[in-house]
């Protein structure tokens, strides 16, 4: 197999010209026009593998272009490691790794002027366009006004962005932040996936958290889908859409709706307004102000609902509220189910004291 090493430099492909000198030159330093005309056998071999071809544009005409056949390139930074640590390459420690500025092959002229600094002292990237900065290695950055600091983080689209965890990526979109380790924006406004293998999907001003390794157990992050002002900051939680929304429980979740919250473990919100799971695997399917305090209740809509009891559940209407244990209220208005199986099915202010109690009330029989 045959390969060209490039060392110590960075590599701008701005003319097949450049790319040529480098190729002819770089093994042997500095070439005056006298010695061009005696080529060394290696600096012979290298020349085989190029040749000036004339590509289609498209449009009608060519476009001149230097290709290299049968050979790879290599570009390294000379410090004998990707991450300029000979003697413990897969580290990733920043007190353990070091990097110069060289071994990056930069396609355009990279303008100075990205709006959160300009820092190219890293190594070993793939940078692309306008304005972008790389303080780490072997990470990707383009288009524009990007930046990556984290181990073999990328940047692949959208401007003002950055990515600052190991193998963190940010795909498009404006102004989003990866910064957890193996955390993803896929695109958006003002995102950010600050959590160990969270993800932001898009939408603007989210935020996905948590996640991380304990005891060599890791378990992912946050994510979040869309919407605005969402955040996921459990354990594997996660918010759809919606706005303002916020998942702390260790697996739960929020599909949509508004300024609602689902804090016990493996609880969730459906949808509605600014309702509340607190209990582990509680529920609230919708509505408004309603409530699920303990393990396995649920609220499934209205308004000012409440589940008090171990797998007590309200179905819907006002300001009713299930106390006992697998007590239950269907509907109706300011309705109370204290005893343990005890149930409600509707009228207004019914109460269903004691155990294995049942209450119900015509329009005629309620006050």
């Amino acid at each position: 197999m045959k390969n060209i090493q490039l060392s110590p430099l960075s590599l701008v492909a701005g003319s097949a010209a450049t790319v040529g000198l480098f190729l002819l030159t770089s093994m042997q330093g500095t070439v005056t026009p006298q010695q061009l005309f005696t080529l060394t056998a290696e600096q012979a071999e290298i020349l085989s593998h190029q040749s000036i071809v004339f590509l289609d544009d498209g449009q009608g005409g060519t476009v001149k272009t230097l290709r290299i056949s049968g050979i790879n390139v290599q570009i390294v930074n000379g410090l004998e490691a990707t991450n300029g640590n000979s003697t413990d390459p897969d580290s990733i420690d920043p007190s353990e790794t070091q990097t110069n500025g060289l071994g990056n092959l930069i396609v355009g002229y990279n303008e100075l002027g990205n709006p959160n600094g300009d820092d190219r002292t890293g190594s070993h990237n793939m940078v692309v366009g306008h304005g972008n900065s790389y303080t780490s290695f072997g990470g990707w950055v383009g288009p524009r006004d990007n930046t990556v600091s984290g181990p073999f983080a990328s940047v692949t689209g959208g401007q003002r962005n950055t990515a600052t965890g190991l193998s963190a990526s940010v795909s498009g979109g404006m102004g989003n932040d990866a910064s957890g380790d193996y955390s993803s924006v896929s695109a958006g406004l003002d995102n950010a996936a600050d959590g160990s293998w969270s993800s932001v999907s898009g939408g603007q001003d989210n935020r996905a958290s948590g996640g991380g390794c304990s005891f060599f157990i890791c378990r992912a992050g946050g994510s979040v889908s869309g919407g605005f002002g969402n955040t996921a900051s459990g354990v594997q939680s996660s918010v759809s859409g919606g706005e303002d929304n916020t998942a702390t429980g260790t697996g739960s979740s929020i599909s949509g709706g508004l300024s609602s919250t689902a804090s016990g473990p493996y609880s969730s919100v459906s949808g509605g307004g600014e309702n509340l799971a607190f209990g582990s695997r509680s529920s609230v399917s919708g509505g408004v102000f309603n409530r699920a305090f303990v393990y396995y209740s649920s609220v499934s809509g209205g308004r000012d609902n409440s589940a008090f009891g171990t797998s007590s559940s309200v179905s819907g209407g006002r300001n009713n509220a299930a106390f006992g244990l697998y007590s239950s209220v269907s509907g109706g208005q300011s309705n109370t189910a204290s005893g343990n199986y005890s149930s409600v099915s509707g009228g207004n202010t019914r109460t269903a004291r004691g155990d294995d109690d049942w209450a119900a009330g015509s329009l005629f029989e309620d006050n």
